[in-house]
Parts: C-alpha cells; structure tokens; sequence
C-alpha cells in the first residue's frame, strides 16, 4: 500500500456527511483560466439547508467546508506549480501547462 494510505487520519462518524458534500458542492465552482475558484458560499448555504441542518450546524458545515476547500486550493495550486517549467516557477501565469 501506499504511504499515504497509512498516514490517512481515522474517519469518524460524521466525518462522511462532510467528505460527500466536499465533493458534490466541487461540481458547483467555477474554473477560470484552467484555476479553481473556491466553493460558492450560497451553494453551501442550499446544500445545508437541504441537508436539514438548523442554523448552528450550517455555521459549523460552511466554516468546515470552507477549510477543506482552502486545503484543496493550496493543494491545487502547488500541483500546478510543479507543472511549471522550470524557468517560470513561483512567477504567476494564468495558462495551462
């Protein structure tokens, strides 16, 4: 097995609601220049409200997806990096490589 498959965190209960919103709420973002913008923030507010959570819990759901979505950029944006050529790394570029 992998490395990371033995450096993954345990899962708790819950922790799936979060991980299945993550990734359907991903289909909602926009793309420009081939760069993700973050979750929009209504789209989270519907998916909560349709999830049936009261208003604390859709305090606690948009700020945890809000993290995730933040891993998620800082993630994408380093894989786009190594995709540079060498000569254009660390300056911005909106093109794909």
């Amino acid at each position: 097995l992998p490395d990371w498959v033995e450096k993954e965190p345990p899962l708790y209960p819950g922790d799936d609601f979060y991980i299945s919103a993550f990734y359907n709420l991903s289909s909602c973002r926009h793309f420009g220049d081939g760069i993700p913008d973050p979750i929009p923030w209504d789209k989270a507010i519907l998916y909560a409200d349709r999830a049936g959570l009261d208003e604390g819990n859709t305090q606690t759901f948009v700020y945890v997806l809000r993290e995730m979505d933040a891993g998620y950029m800082k993630w994408y944006g380093r894989k786009q990096e190594a995709k540079k050529p060498k000569a254009l790394k660390g300056k911005k570029f909106h093109g794909r490589f």
